[in-house]
């Protein structure tokens, strides 16, 4: 299942949630925009978002964008 949106063509949270390989995939990709970022890190589970602020493999969006998500909660 997919959603379509304005810069394309994105899995659906249930297929986000299942596979680790598509979320770091995405995650790593400099041109995903700011709320997909979001929607990724969401989907994630717990201990895997806190890892994402100390990996430099990650663009500097995202791992300021888990940063504000760990510190909300």
């Amino acid at each position: 299942m997919q959603h379509r949106t304005s810069s394309g063509t994105i899995p659906a949270v249930r297929f986000l949630r299942s596979g680790g390989e598509v979320r770091r995939a995405l995650l790593s990709n400099p041109r995903l925009r700011r709320d997909l970022i979001t929607r990724v890190l969401k989907a994630m589970p717990g201990a895997e978002l806190r890892l994402v602020p100390k990996q430099t493999s990650y663009p500097a969006a995202v791992r300021d964008a888990a940063r504000k998500l760990l510190s909300r909660s």
